[in-house]
C-alpha cells in the first residue's frame, strides 16, 4: 500500500466488511442480495467484481425507482474508490449521489470558479436532514480532504454536523463525523508541513509551524477521543491515525528550533504516544472482523518500519506481516495478500536478505497485477528494482523500473487531482520512480544510456508539471523530435552527483560530471544572493560572491561544452528543478558573461509547444500594465508594491514598435476589457506587479481592479472559445519569483501552460523599472527585426549591460525566455 493510500483510506470507517460467502448471484437476484454480495466480494479483496455488483444493483434500484436503495450503492461504490485511493472518483460518485449540480468542486475546491462555490453551499443548505445525507456528506468531506480541497471538505462536514441534530442519527454517524473533523485537521497540518518545505522564510516558518500545532492539537485531541470508543474498528483506526499524525511532527520538529511550538507539542505527547504504541504493539487485531484486521495489522507494521529497524523490532513486523498473509489467504484475499507480500519483501530487504525479498516482491506483483491493482503494482515494482539495484543486478533492475514507470501510467489521473499543496505523495511516493531509474541508467558510461535517461528525466518533469496544474495529460512534443532545433544543456541533480549532458544540433551527445559539492554550495549562494538582491546589490562582498559563484558554475557546468558550441548560436537550457532559480545568462566567463556569447532559452521541460517564429511584418501587442498604486494592490499586505511610474513609457514605447496594438493603462486594465481583447493579439505584454510561486495558490498578477490567478488565461480562452495555443509570446515585464522558494519557476511554467504560451518572458527578481523599459524596447525591436525570441532578449541585455548606468546583473541578468526560442 502506498503511502498516499495509507493516509486517505485508513481513517476512513468503511462499511464494506465482508459479512457472508461469496457466491455469484443470478441475473434475477434482488439488488439487495447483489449489494451485500458485492460487500463480500471487497472483503475478499476482489474490488473490481464488487464494482461489477454495485453496478447491477445500483441499476436495479434506480430501475425500481428506490432512491435509499441507489444512494446507500452510490455510497458503497465511492468508498470503494476511495480504498483503491481513486479520490476523484469517489469524489464526483457522492456527488452525483447527491444531486448536487457543480461536480468541478472535486477538484478546484471554493478556491475555484466563485459561481461553483456559491452553487456548492447552495447544494448543500439543500439537503434535508437523513441518515444517509449524513453519511454521503461525511464521506465527501473525507474524500474532498484528501484531494486537497480543505475548505470545502470544511464545508460539507460542518452541514453534516448541522444535519446529525436530528435525533434519528445514531452514534455510528457521529464517529464518522468526529474521524472526518480530526482527517481535516490532520491535513491542514500537512499542508502547511508542505509549504514549510517550499519556504525558507523565518516569518512565514514560524506562522506555519504556528497554525500547524493547533491543528495538530486538534486532530490528536480527536483522535485520541476516537481511541477510547467501545467500536473496535474506529479505537483501532483512531490510534494508527494518531501514530501517523504523531511521527510526522516528529519529522517535522527535526528542522525546527528550540522555542517551536511543534517541538513543545511533540513533548508534552510523548507519554501518550508511549501508551498508543504500546496498545497497539499488545493488540492482536481479534476483536475486529478478519478482513480489517489484515489491513489493521498491515498498516500497524509499516508504521513501525517506518521509524524502527532493530532486530527485535523486525520480529515484531514479521509477525504482523506473516498473521496477514495467512488471514488473507484463508480468506482468498488478493488485495491483502499483495500488501502482505510487499510488507514481507521490505522486511527481508531491511535484513539484508535480497534473494527472500525478491522473492516476495515478485509474488507480491502478481497478485496485485491479477486484480488490476497498479497502485499497489508501482510500488512493489519499484521496491524489487531498488532491491535488484542494490544487489548488482542492473539489467533487471532497470527493467524493473521501466514496469514501475509503466505501471504509474494507470494511477497518474488519481494522483493528477491530489492538490499541488499535498505534493508530499508525489515527492515521496512517484518522483524518486523516476529519479532512481533516471540515476541507474545513467551511471553507466555507455553513450547509449543517456537517450533513455533524458526521456525518463522528460517524463518526470512532465508528471512534476501536470502534478502542480492538476490539469489532466499534457500533449506537447519532445525538443530532440524538432527539426534544426538548437543545441540543448541538461543539467541534472541526481543527488550525489551532477549529470551535465549536450545534445549537439547534430543529434549527438556529450556528457560530463561536474564537483557536486562546489555546484551545489554556488548554487545556495547564488539563491541567497537573489533573496537578498533588491536591498544590498551593491554592496562589495555581494558583488563579489555574485561573481565568484557564477564564474564557478561556469567553469564546472558549462565550459567543458563550449569546443562542441559554436559562439553566436541559441543554445537551450533544460535545468532540474534545484537549479531553475540560477541566472543562465550570468555564468561569467571571466572576461565577459554566458549572454555576451550565446543566446540562452530556458525550457523548464522538455516537451514544448511547436516552435514558431513571430511574423516581424505583423507585429500584433496587447499590453496592459499599471503605473499607478490599483485598488487590487492596496487591498494587499505587500509594502513592496510601489508605483511603476515608467509603466507608462513602456506602454507607449511598445505600442509606437507594433504593427498593431491596444494599450490597457491603469483603469482599462480591467479582468473585462482584458477578456475582450484577448485572442486577437499573438504577443501579450502585462507590465504590472506579479509573482510566482511553486503554490499555485501564490500564483498571481495585479490588474487594476483584482489578480489574475494562475487559471485566469485558461479561463478566459475557454469562455472564448479560443485556441489554448493562441498566445505566441507571453510578457511579463514587472513579475518575479517567489522569495525564499527554490521552485518557484514551477509557478512560471504552470502560468505558461495556463495561457498556452509557446514563450514566455519574465523576470527570477524584480527589477529596476526604468531599466526594464529600456530593456522591453530593445527586445520589441529586436523582434521588428526579424530576431528570434532568444536572439531579441539577448540583444536586449547586452545592450542595457552597455550602459554604465544599468551595467550591474541586477538591470539585466534576472530576464529569462521560457519555452520556444524562436
Amino acid at each position: 500500500m502506498t503511502r498516499l493510500n495509507v493516509l486517505l483510506c485508513a481513517a476512513l470507517s468503511l462499511a464494506l466488511t465482508a459479512q457472508q460467502a461469496f457466491c455469484q448471484p443470478a441475473q434475477s437476484a434482488a439488488p439487495q442480495a447483489l449489494y451485500e454480495s458485492a460487500l463480500s466480494r471487497l472483503g475478499q479483496g476482489y474490488p473490481w467484481q464488487a464494482s461489477l455488483l454495485l453496478n447491477e444493483a445500483l441499476a436495479k434500484y434506480s430501475s425500481m425507482g428506490d432512491r435509499s436503495g441507489v444512494l446507500r450503492t452510490r455510497i458503497a461504490q465511492s468508498e470503494l474508490h476511495h480504498s483503491l485511493g481513486q479520490n476523484l472518483k469517489a469524489c464526483k460518485t457522492m456527488i452525483a449521489a447527491l444531486n448536487f449540480s457543480v461536480v468541478e468542486i472535486c477538484s478546484t475546491g471554493l478556491s475555484g470558479n466563485k459561481t461553483h462555490a456559491d452553487a456548492f453551499n447552495a447544494d448543500l443548505l439543500a439537503l434535508t436532514s437523513e441518515r444517509l445525507h449524513t453519511r454521503a456528506l461525511t464521506n465527501l468531506g473525507f474524500y474532498l480532504s484528501a484531494l486537497g480541497n480543505l475548505e470545502a471538505s470544511g464545508r460539507a462536514i460542518q452541514r453534516a454536523e448541522e444535519m446529525l441534530e436530528s435525533p434519528q442519527d445514531d452514534s455510528d454517524s457521529e464517529l464518522l463525523l468526529v474521524f472526518a473533523k480530526a482527517n481535516l485537521e490532520k491535513f491542514f497540518f500537512l499542508r502547511n508541513q508542505n509549504r514549510a518545505a517550499r519556504d525558507d522564510s523565518p516569518l512565514q516558518q514560524k506562522q506555519l509551524q504556528r497554525e500547524s500545532a493547533q491543528y495538530a492539537q486538534v486532530a490528536l485531541s480527536l483522535y485520541e477521543r476516537l481511541a477510547r470508543t467501545s467500536d473496535p474498528s474506529i479505537s483501532l483506526k483512531a490510534r494508527l491515525s494518531w501514530v501517523e499524525l504523531y511521527s510526522a511532527i516528529g519529522t517535522w520538529s527535526r528542522s525546527v528550533s528550540q522555542s517551536s511550538p511543534l517541538l513543545s507539542l511533540q513533548r508534552r505527547k510523548r507519554e501518550t504516544y508511549t501508551s498508543i504504541s504500546s496498545s497497539l504493539s499488545h493488540s492482536s487485531f481479534d476483536d475486529l472482523p478478519r478482513s480489517e484486521a489484515i489491513y489493521g495489522r498491515i498498516r500497524w507494521a509499516e508504521l513501525q518500519l517506518e521509524n524502527h529497524s532493530s532486530p527485535v523490532a523486525l520480529q515484531s513486523i514479521y509477525a504482523l506481516a506473516k498473521d496477514s498473509l495467512q488471514d488473507s489467504r484463508e480468506l482468498e484475499n488478493i488485495r491483502g495478500q499483495s500488501f502482505a507480500l510487499g510488507l514481507l519483501g521490505q522486511i527481508y530487504e531491511r535484513s539484508d536478505q535480497p534473494s527472500e525479498a525478491q522473492s516476495f516482491f515478485r509474488s507480491a506483483i502478481n497478485q496485485a497485477q491479477s486484480i488490476n491493482a497498479w497502485d499497489s503494482v508501482y510500488r512493489w515494482q519499484w521496491m524489487m528494482a531498488k532491491s535488484l539495484a542494490a544487489d548488482g543486478q542492473r539489467d533487471e533492475a532497470l527493467a524493473h523500473y521501466r514496469m514501475s514507470v509503466q505501471s504509474l501510467e494507470h494511477v497518474r489521473n488519481d494522483l493528477l487531482a491530489v492538490d499541488s499543496e499535498l505534493q508530499f505523495s508525489f515527492a515521496s511516493e512517484v518522483a524518486p520512480v523516476y529519479r532512481e531509474y533516471m540515476h541507474l541508467l545513467l551511471d553507466s558510461v555507455e553513450v547509449n544510456s543517456v537517450e533513455p535517461a533524458l526521456e525518463v528525466y522528460s517524463q518526470l518533469q512532465t508528471a512534476e508539471l501536470e502534478n502542480y496544474l492538476r490539469c489532466g495529460r499534457l500533449s506537447n512534443i519532445s525538443i530532440a523530435s524538432i527539426k534544426d532545433a538548437p543545441s540543448t544543456v541538461y543539467i541534472l541533480d541526481l543527488g550525489d552527483r551532477y549529470e551535465v549532458i549536450l545534445r549537439k544540433k547534430d543529434g549527438t551527445y556529450v556528457r560530463h560530471q561536474p564537483e557536486a559539492q562546489v555546484v551545489r554550495a554556488s548554487v545556495t549562494d547564488l539563491q541567497n544572493y537573489q533573496d537578498t538582491i533588491q536591498t544590498s546589490r551593491f554592496d562589495s562582498n555581494v558583488n563579489a560572491s555574485l561573481y565568484l559563484n557564477t564564474r564557478i558554475l561556469y567553469e564546472q557546468l558549462f565550459e567543458p561544452l563550449e569546443e562542441h558550441l559554436s559562439e553566436g548560436s541559441t543554445v537551450n537550457f533544460v535545468l532540474d528543478s534545484s537549479l531553475q532559480g540560477v541566472p543562465i545568462a550570468l555564468l561569467n566567463r571571466g572576461q565577459d558573461f554566458l549572454i555576451d556569447a550565446y543566446a540562452p532559452a530556458t525550457i523548464l521541460q522538455d516537451h514544448l509547444l511547436p516552435p514558431r517564429q513571430l511574423d516581424a511584418d505583423s507585429l500584433k501587442v496587447l499590453i496592459a500594465g499599471i503605473s499607478s498604486k490599483s485598488p487590487s494592490m492596496k487591498s494587499s499586505a505587500d509594502p513592496s508594491l510601489k508605483p511603476l511610474p515608467e509603466v507608462q513609457v513602456e506602454v507607449t514605447q511598445i505600442a509606437s514598435i507594433a504593427n498593431k496594438s491596444v494599450s490597457l493603462l491603469d483603469e482599462q486594465f480591467t479582468l473585462e476589457k482584458l477578456d475582450q481583447s484577448l485572442g486577437s493579439y499573438p504577443v501579450v505584454h502585462i507590465a504590472s506587479h506579479g509573482q510566482f510561486s511553486s503554490n499555485p495558490k501564490q500564483n498571481f498578477i495585479y490588474a487594476w481592479d483584482s489578480t489574475l490567478g494562475g487559471q485566469y488565461f485558461q479561463s478566459a480562452l475557454e469562455r472564448q472559445d479560443l485556441s489554448q495555443n493562441s498566445i505566441e509570446l507571453l510578457v511579463l515585464s514587472a513579475c518575479q519569483t517567489a522569495k525564499g522558494d527554490p521552485q518557484s519557476s514551477l509557478g512560471l511554467a504552470g502560468l505558461s501552460v495556463r495561457a498556452g504560451a509557446r514563450s514566455t518572458v519574465a523576470s527570477l527578481w524584480k527589477v529596476d523599472s526604468g531599466a526594464t523599459t529600456l530593456l522591453m524596447n530593445l527586445f520589441y525591436d529586436g523582434l521588428r527585426e526579424g530576431l528570434s525570441k532568444a536572439e531579441a532578449l539577448q540583444q536586449a541585455q547586452q545592450g542595457i549591460k552597455r550602459l554604465p548606468r544599468y551595467s550591474h546583473p541586477y538591470y539585466w541578468a534576472g530576464f529569462i525566455l521560457v519555452g520556444s526560442w524562436l
